[in-house]
């Protein structure tokens, strides 16, 4: 096998960029209204369209930029 066929896959983000901002939205709408339910984040897709790149990433922000917990 040469390197070319077992290097790792380049990962296009394409997702992040749009809904990283869409649920941060969200989420200081819910922060503003003073709720005591926990904000719960739920995504499905079919198998390769990106979640996991999409949770980590958002995972990322919300610790580093928004100075939360978040569990994966």
């Amino acid at each position: 096998m040469s390197a070319a066929t077992t290097a790792d896959p380049e990962i296009h983000d394409d997702k992040s960029p749009i809904c990283i901002p869409f649920i941060l939205e969200r989420l200081r709408t819910h922060v503003d209204s003073s709720a005591t339910r926990p904000f719960i984040i739920g995504l499905n897709g079919v198998q390769g369209v990106g979640k996991t790149t999409l949770v980590r990433r958002l995972a990322e922000v919300l610790r580093q930029d928004e100075g939360l917990e978040t569990r994966e």
